[in-house]
């Protein structure tokens, strides 16, 4: 079992919730409100708060769950977390690209470029610009 979101030096669960940390792994696996379950938040007051349910999903009342991660302590402390971990992959696979200059992209690629667009569409946009593309 691994936990997806990459820590930064010397941190903390709570503090990566507490900021919602994402990392590199943010596209595949989600970000840090997408891989806590539940909560024990002592708020300002002294109150100690439960969120979260076994359940995937509820329509009871609000998600205080992602309300507090997050919100970078101003609503609470996050005194315990209860997280997501994953399987291990079985391979991972990492590619490099590189470019002599900023518009050695595949050719086509311009935004700019005319031949891009269909007709209407790029008529309609030089008309808005109120310029040629």
């Amino acid at each position: 079992m691994f936990f997806p979101i990459d820590p930064g030096a010397d941190a903390s669960l709570g503090g990566m919730a507490s900021t919602r940390a994402s990392g590199t792994n943010a596209v595949r696996y989600g970000t840090m409100r997408d891989n806590v379950l539940a909560l024990k938040v002592v708020r300002g007051d002294g109150e100690i708060i439960t969120t979260g349910t076994r359940a995937k999903k509820s329509s009871a009342g609000y998600d205080l769950t992602h309300l507090f991660v997050g919100a970078e302590g101003t609503l609470g402390i996050i005194s315990e977390l209860t997280i997501k971990l994953r399987g291990i992959p079985e391979t991972i696979a990492a590619a490099a690209c590189s470019f002599e200059t900023v518009r050695g992209r595949l050719p086509g690629d311009d935004p700019r470029d005319p031949d891009r667009h269909s007709g209407g569409a790029h008529r309609a946009a030089q008309r808005r610009a109120g310029e040629g593309l």
